[in-house]
């Protein structure tokens, strides 16, 4: 086959070519930027929808949860800070481990603890308040027996009043160290 066309015009026709090439190409990739666009806009309207409903049931919440946004939560951290230093430092003494130690050991099947407090009074005597809840009587009255016989602690004292109830008893248990 013979070829008629001079070179440049070759030329021309390849760089024609290769514009229509490049102009559908983008072409192509602006129809997916639009078509992309185009559906994301619901799933954007969604999701601003979301956010306007969650913003207005936080301060619905808030108007009727006046006190909880009013407490002054720095306050509270440096509070709580303060309290675990006592404590961090009540942990290091020998006492504390050795009494948190007995105490926790002498708990009985039954018996929860839900508070734990060390009073070293100015009289010099150190007591151990511990107050939970007892499954049953028996149950409070084996846990008592059960302090009664540890050679750590002088006395053992719990109301009568607490022995009134047959189930799920509170009580409060104070210890008098040795």
């Amino acid at each position: 086959m013979i070829n008629l066309l001079l070179e440049e015009d070759k030329k021309i026709l390849r760089r024609e070519y290769h514009m229509r090439f490049a102009s559908i190409v983008l072409a192509l990739l602006s129809l997916a930027c639009v078509l992309t666009c185009i559906l994301l806009v619901p799933s954007y309207l969604f999701s601003s929808s979301k956010v306007t409903l969650a913003e207005t049931r936080l301060a619905t919440w808030n108007t009727i949860n006046k006190d909880i946004t009013a407490l002054d939560t720095s306050g509270i951290i440096t509070d709580t800070n303060t309290k675990l230093a006592l404590l961090h430092t009540a942990t290091q003494s020998n006492v504390s481990d050795l009494v948190l130690g007995q105490v926790l050991s002498l708990r009985i099947s039954g018996v929860t603890f839900t508070q734990i407090l060390y009073n070293n009074r100015a009289d010099g005597v150190r007591v151990v308040e511990i107050h939970g809840t007892a499954r049953s009587r028996a149950v409070l009255r084996v846990f008592k027996d059960t302090l009664d016989k540890s050679a750590l602690f002088s006395s053992v004292a719990i109301p009568l009043s607490t022995f009134l109830e047959r189930s799920n008893i509170p009580f409060t248990v104070s210890l008098v160290l040795k």
